[in-house]
């Protein structure tokens, strides 16, 4: 289960948030994590907000 709060605003939430925006997309069956890095999303093992939380480990 992946949880989205798209009713508020994340400006007032995390900070980092606003340093690494990411976006995880599910493709094809598994979920990916992917960061915003000089205007570009790109891939990544782990997320940025969330460290402990693996792609390995989402898609289990």
């Amino acid at each position: 289960m992946v949880e989205v709060d798209i009713a508020s605003s994340s400006a007032s939430k995390m900070v980092i948030y606003q340093v690494k925006p990411e976006v995880w997309p599910y493709r094809r069956g598994e979920l990916h994590i992917q960061v915003l890095e000089q205007g570009v999303y790109g891939g990544t093992a782990y997320s940025w907000t969330f460290p402990m939380v693996g792609v390995d480990c989402l898609n289990q």
